[in-house]
């Protein structure tokens, strides 16, 4: 399914759906699944990997920045959020947990999102990357690596959460895509 809305979001599917429809349509699952966290970490993964893809990272990032004010926290500061949220009721540490997790993964997809705007090394193909480094200034390699170092915290602080979160799936897809973000930093 993933692969299927990847090739939308590139254009290989005119015929049933165009780019921007796509990622639209994959905007409003997110937006209108916000109380259930496996659905929302499932949409994130999709438009992380999105992100991931050199040829439309670029425009995932600008069209997902529109929207990023709706890139909420699951978790609420008030205790009034496990009232009404049944799943809360039903399992309240893991629900808790995992709109933390979740909560951790809107926060660095937030941050992949500026970085990718203001640089464009995650769009660039590792042979052509240091004729883009040669030519940056001193003050654009200093922003860069300050975008880089809290991308690299973001990943850290999710990955704290690895004894949780080896026992849910979903939450495996997430890893493997950070993993992939680090090996692309590194």
């Amino acid at each position: 399914m993933d692969l299927v809305i990847l090739e939308c979001l590139k254009g290989k599917h005119l015929e049933l759906i165009k780019p921007k429809e796509a990622l639209s349509k994959l905007f409003d699952r997110f937006f209108n699944n916000l109380k259930s966290i496996s659905l929302m970490i499932k949409a994130l993964s999709i438009l992380h990997r999105a992100l991931q893809e050199e040829d439309i990272s670029q425009m995932v990032a600008h069209r997902i920045k529109e929207k990023e004010n709706m890139l909420y926290p699951c978790q609420k500061e008030d205790q009034s959020f496990g009232k009404s949220n049944p799943f809360l009721l039903i399992y309240p540490l893991d629900g808790q947990m995992q709109g933390f997790i979740c909560d951790l993964y809107i926060d660095y997809i937030k941050n992949l999102i500026n970085f990718i705007i203001i640089c464009q090394l995650f769009s660039i193909s590792l042979k052509d990357l240091h004729h883009y480094t040669k030519n940056l200034q001193y003050k654009e390699l200093f922003l860069i690596f300050s975008r880089i170092d809290g991308l690299i915290e973001n990943i850290l602080k999710i990955f704290e959460q690895k004894e949780y979160s080896q026992h849910y799936r979903l939450l495996h897809s997430v890893y493997y895509l950070l993993f992939m973000d680090l090996l692309k930093i590194y």
